[in-house]
């Protein structure tokens, strides 16, 4: 099948697109009939790699990424995100004249991140990393809402305020998460009534640097509701919650199960997705979490296994044709002792198959930066 780039003037603004828009991995951007309403939108998104279906209407076969494009440096464009929210949330907290706009584009490039660099994104998502609290999480919000967007298949601009949103859920909040990440002590009287009113500050915040658009705020105001009106802060349900909220909170729990801090231990990704499965429909969205579930996988990259050899190993690389036997790379042998050579196993192998998974890999002794490396050079594919 022939692969057609989209050229400049192939796209016009406030006209029905004659085609479907993928990226160059084959994912869906923009539907057939779909209108890019302003050309500033338009702009951005040509500056991506962007191809149409062929004339029979079929799309882009997704490309293949060979390990040098998995480059140990993307640890380090993790970090520039991860300064770069920073930054973000000083100029929105301190109400700078171009602070929306420069959220909106750093926005996008957690979004070119996350299209570029799945498999290091969603390994960036479960490595351990003693960063500050805050930042860090919101970040990997942010990447995991991108995935859950993806499989949505949502419309541009709605998948461009999901981020936005996901970005300044905690705008109000996000230092000092840092401090209550750290207490092991139950939170006093006003720390409660500050996270309680975290969602409504953080929107009010927007407002005050001049963020009109409603879609946007509702998803700050409402990311901590639950389908069964079990969240807060003003305990809606169902219908009331907009969709944006619900892939947000969605997203929070993920994140804030899978990291510790002082008050709570980490789980499994395993673990978390069975919560999720038994609590679709209820207290969260039936169809974001099935998003989700198969976005992050079985056994997504960074996470924990033992295997039938009695050897721990951390996954590399998950393969959707098998996502029950992902390739891990084996970092603690049998004995309990860390491997000074790490090797490869194949968990479609019988004798190599995973036993469990392991609930908490941030007390693992690992040399996670040289693991990261050590697993560019063996990777196959995304």
């Amino acid at each position: 099948m022939q692969v057609i780039p989209v050229k400049e003037g192939e796209i016009v603004p406030g006209r029905p697109l004659p085609w479907s828009v993928y990226d160059g991995k084959g994912r869906l951007i923009l539907r057939e009939g779909e209108v890019v309403e302003q050309a500033k939108t338009l702009d951005r998104l040509l500056r991506r790699e962007l191809y149409r279906a062929d004339a029979e209407g079929e799309p882009v076969k997704p490309k293949k990424v060979v390990a040098a494009e998995m480059e140990p440096e993307i640890s380090d464009s993790f970090a520039s995100l991860y300064h770069q929210l920073q930054t973000c949330v000083l100029s929105l907290r301190e109400r700078r004249a171009e602070a929306v706009k420069q959220l909106e584009g750093f926005a996008e490039q957690v979004q070119a991140y996350y299209q570029s660099k799945p498999l290091a994104a969603m390994f960036m998502l479960h490595r351990p990393l003693d960063w500050h609290y805050g930042a860090l999480q919101t970040l990997r919000i942010a990447l995991l809402c991108e995935g859950i967007g993806q499989r949505l298949a949502w419309p541009l601009q709605q998948h461009q305020q999901l981020i936005c949103a996901a970005l300044t859920c905690q705008v109000s909040f996000l230092l000092e998460q840092d401090v209550l990440s750290r207490q092991s002590v139950p939170l006093g009287r006003q720390q409660n009534e500050f996270v309680l009113n975290h969602p409504a500050s953080s929107a009010y915040l927007l407002e005050q640097n001049g963020v009109n658009d409603h879609d946007w705020l509702d998803a700050v105001r409402q990311h901590h509701e639950h389908l069964d009106g079990s969240g807060y802060p003003r305990a809606l349900r169902e219908r009331a919650i907009s969709p944006l909220a619900r892939v947000i909170g969605l997203a929070e729990y993920y994140v804030a199960r899978v990291t510790p801090c002082a008050f709570r231990r980490p789980v499994s990704p395993r673990t978390v997705q069975q919560s999720l499965y038994r609590e679709r429909g209820h207290a969260f969205d039936s169809e974001a979490s099935e998003c989700l579930i198969k976005e992050v996988g079985f056994y997504p990259p960074a996470s924990g296994v033992v295997l039938a050899t009695g050897e721990t190993a951390i996954v590399a690389e998950v393969r959707p044709s098998a996502m029950h036997s992902p390739r891990v790379v084996s970092v603690i042998d049998a004995s309990g002792n860390i491997r000074e050579s790490m090797c490869w196993r194949d968990t479609s192998q019988p004798e190599y198959h995973i036993e469990h998974p392991i609930e908490d890999t941030h007390i693992l002794p690992l040399d996670w930066d040289r693991l990261w490396s050590y697993c560019t050079q063996g990777i196959t594919q995304v």
